[in-house]
């Protein structure tokens, strides 16, 4: 038996057919499905707002949907933070969280579980090495209080993550890695080791689904996820510790081809299929460095750097087109940051 409904058939012994639609429907009501010709994948009505519908494993880009974006702590004129900013992807629009890390942190980096937006070295004064992980709960976007069970094995300053999805994230310096897993919550030594630190201590992460690269100061090396193993690389992916890296979801990742503290004009992209820079592209703004970039679906944020002075400058980037544009004083509630670390809400 067939079912047409206006003339269009929604019905068939073989199970319903989705209305399709180029676009997201105008007035929906909540629990309305409908095939998008255009992305050609099914979506549906939340009662807020229009979200892909995953059937099976979707693969590394659509597994989890990154919404919301968060940075977390950094500094200014040797004052590091607890704050906590927010910005939807889809309204480039902060929200001043406060205080919502419990110890201030600088020369950081953070990475998300699905429950937390988790900070590695948060020494509670600036630029100093340290044990100590915070966090900030996502569903209720208040601090954790702080847990001696969730520290590293090791010190670390200004280390890099290398986060394989929300199982786990490896931090990077001092030529080793701590393995922090985000189901238990704790850390454990891997017993592998790395390249050696780039400037102001540690080693930055471009991330994809199965692998990383590592680069300090000129150096790469690759880390395969699924053996644990260490890699050569054939070039290095980034300039300079200090010229943080973008990772996406869309088999590229983006570092600095020159400078330092700041300095930086353009970026490498590195292209995992080939495991090599092979393009290098403008930044939306220049002289750069020390920055907070956070991952998203299809574009990302700068949410502060260092050119001179640590300020609240941002930057919206599209991995598609490779561009973006500036977005001017884009972070509230501190007078500037860097350094920071980022999170987002990996739903």
């Amino acid at each position: 038996m067939s079912l047409y409904v206006n003339g269009s058939l929604r019905v068939t012994a073989g199970g319903d057919i989705p209305a399709p639609a180029a676009s997201d429907p105008a007035s929906p009501v909540t629990g309305q499905v409908y095939f998008n010709t255009s992305k050609n994948n099914m979506r549906h009505w939340d009662g807020s707002k229009w979200m892909d519908v995953s059937i099976g494993d979707t693969g590394f880009k659509y597994r989890s949907l990154i919404t919301k974006t968060y940075v977390l702590g950094g500094y200014q004129n040797g004052s590091p933070w607890k704050n906590v900013n927010r910005v939807p992807l889809s309204t480039d629009t902060y929200t001043n969280l406060g205080d919502q890390i419990v110890y201030s942190a600088s020369y950081i980096q953070g990475a998300p579980s699905k429950t937390t937006a988790w900070v590695f070295s948060a020494a509670n004064a600036h630029s100093t090495a340290t044990t100590q992980v915070v966090g900030m709960a996502l569903a209720t976007e208040t601090a954790r209080a702080a847990n001696s069970a969730n520290y590293m094995w090791t010190a670390r300053q200004d280390a890099g993550v290398a986060f394989k999805e929300t199982e786990y994230t490896y931090v990077c310096s001092n030529s080793n890695m701590d393995k922090f897993n985000f189901t238990t919550e704790t850390s454990s030594n891997p017993g592998i080791g790395i390249l050696g630190n780039g400037t102001g201590g540690g080693v930055q992460a471009i991330v994809d689904e199965n692998i990383a690269v590592l680069y300090n100061d000129g150096s790469s090396q690759i880390i395969n996820f699924p053996t644990n193993q260490i890699l050569a690389s054939p070039q290095a992916a980034g300039a300079n510790n200090q010229q943080k890296a973008i990772c996406s979801k869309t088999g590229v990742g983006y570092a600095g081809h020159e400078g330092t503290y700041n300095g930086g004009y353009n970026y490498r992209k590195w292209n995992f299929t080939t495991n090599e820079y092979n393009q290098v592209v403008a930044r939306p703004y220049g002289n750069i460095g020390e920055e907070n970039y956070s991952m998203g679906q299809d574009h990302q944020y700068c949410h502060g750097e260092y050119d001179g002075a640590q300020n609240n400058n941002g930057h919206k980037f599209y991995y598609s087109t490779d561009s973006g544009y500036t977005l001017g004083t884009f972070r509230g509630g501190v007078p500037g940051g860097s350094s920071a670390a980022t999170g987002w809400s990996p739903i």
